[in-house]
């Protein structure tokens, strides 16, 4: 087994049952009789002093039950990248027509049959990219990547009803490319005449992207594929209960370091094919899927540094061999914290290696 270690291990408000093992105990610091780096263990526990049932609450001999929120930090990316992978000294100028050129360039990020389909939320995109966007981009081999940024964000946009968004839709303040009130008065509205980092919600860092429009009334299934293929760092569309996620398109996500898709209200049972698991086998850094209505046990070991799985309807015990990996790990956290969640040994992919991780770690489970 490989160690984790953890520094702060929170267990609190959970709907959570039994023995916190003499194993969990164990990782606590050499002050406290320990081998471990942990310096506080925190639960939502029966210190009342009497005989604790396992079956009906957390019973813990080391613990220290109170209430306490942690704060999580993930450090910033140190990382280049392309989107999609696409290397601009390559791109090549075959044709004068603008058009043609797009066109050939798209299916680097959407497949063909979407493209095609006049309705679809690739096809508008396309469509409003070479015909209406009021910004023009020509194609040239040193804008290439401006234009997957574009073209992705605009199939965001069309897939999750852009026009009626609660805020900064394309169509807001006719008046002004600007947004009218709100968190995001005063930034681009989506779709306007300006480079899309500076549209609302997102932002641009170097290489990295990040998109931010919680609580914005999109409706629709987020394109996970468009978005995966940029080099994106964060996503946090929290709150936005009309949201679809198609779990089988998740693993387009694997360069993500931080994804946010609390409160909307997504149900699945972890371990079935297809369903959440799916998010879980994936190496983000950190993984926010609090206030959904979830539903499953608790996993045996964990990958995310950031696991919150909070507010939704888990069951079980806490495992008893916690927090160890069965073994070596083919990916898992690389930095600073860590919380808890589920996950299916049979979603292991050997595109998605990573270290185990070697810095303190704080562990939540909160509802």
């Amino acid at each position: 087994m490989y160690p984790i270690p953890l520094a702060l291990l929170s267990i609190q408000g959970t709907d959570l049952v039994g023995n916190v093992s003499d194993s969990v105990c164990a990782l606590e610091g050499e002050e406290a009789g320990g081998g471990g780096n942990l310096e506080r263990l925190i639960a939502t526990c029966d210190d009342s002093g009497g005989i604790c049932d396992p079956l009906s609450s957390i019973c813990c001999s080391c613990c220290d039950c109170r209430e306490a929120q942690p704060t999580i930090v993930v450090p910033p990316p140190d990382r280049t990248c392309n989107h999609y992978g696409f290397d601009e000294s390559e791109s090549e100028l075959f044709s004068d027509n603008r058009t043609e050129q797009i066109y050939a360039l798209l299916p680097i990020a959407s497949p063909d049959f979407l493209l095609s389909q006049n309705s679809s939320a690739q096809a508008r995109a396309a469509e409003w990219l070479i015909d209406e966007d009021p910004f023009f981009l020509n194609f040239d081999p040193s804008n290439t990547s401006d234009l997957l940024l574009r073209y992705s964000l605009a199939v965001l946009y069309f897939a999750t009803n852009g026009d009626d968004w609660a805020q900064c839709s394309a169509h807001e303040n006719q008046d002004s490319s600007t947004c009218g009130m709100g968190r995001f008065a005063g930034k681009e509205r989506f779709l306007s005449n300006v480079s899309a980092c500076e549209w609302a919600g997102i932002t641009c860092e170097g290489d990295y992207v990040s998109i931010e429009l919680d609580r914005n009334g999109l409706r629709g299934e987020v394109p996970f594929q468009e978005l995966g293929g940029l080099c994106l760092d964060s996503m946090s569309l929290r709150g936005n209960q009309g949201i679809v996620v198609n779990y089988e398109s998740v693993y387009f996500l694997d360069n993500l370091r931080r994804l946010d898709l609390s409160e909307n209200a997504l149900t699945g049972t972890f371990g079935r094919e297809g369903e959440p698991g799916d998010l879980l086998a994936l190496p983000i850094l950190e993984l926010r899927l609090a206030d959904n209505l979830f539903s499953g046990t608790l996993p045996d070991f964990i990958r995310q540094n950031v696991l919150d799985l909070s507010g939704n309807l888990l069951t079980g015990s806490i495992p008893s061999f916690f927090p160890y990996y069965e073994e070596e790990p083919r990916f898992g956290g690389l930095e600073e914290e860590l919380e808890f969640g589920e996950f299916e040994e049979e979603f292991f992919f050997e595109e998605f290696e990573r270290d185990i991780p070697t810095t303190p770690a704080s562990l939540l489970l909160h509802n």
